[in-house]
């Protein structure tokens, strides 16, 4: 309980924290074993209870459901937790791959980084990058925004955009900023193989620096009246032109 709630505030980057029995069994799906299972019986049927057990035994404990509704960040709380230890990426693999890659500037409402990792892994990206002054992407919050996939995301964190245009420089990227002032309207645009695609806050946007880097500043088309979108939406219309356009 102790370490939950370390991992709750922030001060533990070290593992996942899942809750809900779907998201703990896809997450043993996809190789990674459990630090500790808590179960409340009252609210797990037996039925799943006995297939945690069976996965790894040693790990799964009972445990109230009012104590768990203490550490639970759900508004309905599911009645299990489940602890996973995190590897942290912190270089990508050398060489690069073509294709599409997200930079995340100072994105701190886990909720919108865990649905832009969502896109992007929808999407096919190779990476994303998320610089500092970020949350951090062991949030729980951002764990369920992106449907569990931000334990597996090819994702790098604090991570600086000169460091990051270095990795990519091989492969002479297009390094395309998503602005609601940017000068080309984004089905205007040809997209190359590789792209960097910078994507900031609603509120702040990009970072000016980022701006000065960026080849490409893209809009996109919207109704008169209509300011901006999420950051997610707007870098889900614009990773689905890339995928339209390289016949992903």
């Amino acid at each position: 309980m102790k370490l939950i709630r370390e991992v709750r505030r922030g001060k533990s980057q070290d593992f996942w924290l899942i809750e809900g029995f779907r998201a703990t069994f896809e997450a043993i799906g996809r190789g990674l074993r459990p630090a500790a299972i808590l179960a409340d019986p009252d609210r797990i049927s037996e039925e799943i209870l006995g297939l945690l057990a069976r996965q790894d035994p040693e790990r799964l404990s009972l445990a109230s459901g009012a104590l768990l509704d203490e550490v639970a960040d759900q508004d309905s709380p599911r009645g299990l937790i489940a602890l996973f230890p995190r590897s942290r990426r912190e270089r990508p693999a050398l060489p690069p791959t073509a294709g599409l890659h997200l930079y995340a500037d100072r994105i701190q409402d886990p909720r919108n980084l865990g649905a832009l990792i969502r896109v992007g892994m929808a999407f096919g990206a190779r990476s994303i990058f998320v610089s500092e002054g970020s949350c951090s992407a062991n949030h729980p919050r951002v764990v369920r925004s992106s449907a569990g996939l931000a334990i597996c995301a090819p994702l790098y964190e604090s991570q600086k955009i000169v460091s990051v245009l270095g990795h990519l420089e091989p492969l002479s990227p297009l390094v395309a900023a998503l602005d609601a002032d940017g000068a080309r309207p984004l089905h205007q645009m040809d997209f190359p193989p590789t792209v960097l695609l910078l994507i900031g806050t609603e509120g702040q946007g990009l970072d000016e620096d980022l701006l000065k880097v960026s080849t490409a500043t893209l809009s996109i088309s919207m109704a008169a009246g209509v300011e901006s979108l999420n950051l997610a939406t707007a870098a889900a219309v614009a990773c689905y032109e890339f995928s339209r356009q390289r016949g992903l």
